[in-house]
């Protein structure tokens, strides 16, 4: 469809708003466009944030994006490659590192220089298929097959890789 979409509160109980707890937001999708400002998957304290703030996937721009806010500003990081209208495993990590890594198709694409991950407003809802930005909405155009959230765990490169080999046929990969 053109505005389906999960907007859910998360348990406080699952909220991680800290540097060190590792963490992992996994997609398989295939988007119809990649030239326009799309929410797949991520986290945000409520209503009042823009994009992401607490973590999350995007396709941005023709690149598929990790972003976050880090209590002054939102910060992205984009994968090295730009995205394509084929089926893509998207995956993006925060480790024990403090840094945070996004992944396409079992390759590392990037890793950020940013080490600030506690947005203190917490993990209050979690968005599938959809993000606001300043009012607008921002629905994912494009097929979702599976999103995973890996709480206090920061799926290993060898992980992802594992992950990935084991679904990539199913969608000619």
């Amino acid at each position: 469809g053109t505005d389906d979409y999960i907007n859910e509160s998360w348990p406080s109980a699952l909220n991680i708003d800290d540097n060190t707890t590792g963490r992992t937001w996994e997609v398989w999708v295939k988007p119809d466009a990649v030239g326009s400002t799309y929410g797949i998957f991520g986290h945000k304290a409520g209503v009042g944030c823009s994009y992401y703030c607490n973590g999350g996937i995007f396709l941005s721009s023709g690149y598929y994006r990790a972003n976050w806010y880090d209590n002054s500003s939102y910060q992205w990081l984009a994968f090295s490659s730009g995205a394509t209208t084929s089926a893509a495993h998207v995956v993006v990590t925060v480790s024990s590192d403090s840094k945070m890594r996004i992944y396409v198709n079992g390759v590392l694409g990037a890793t950020s220089s940013a080490s600030n991950f506690n947005y203190s407003g917490g993990m209050g809802v979690v968005d599938i298929g959809y993000n606001s930005k300043s009012g607008g909405q921002h629905y994912f155009d494009g097929t979702i097959y599976s999103c995973k959230f890996y709480y206090g765990v920061a799926l290993s490169l060898a992980q992802i890789q594992q992950n990935y080999n084991a679904h990539k046929s199913r969608f000619g990969l």
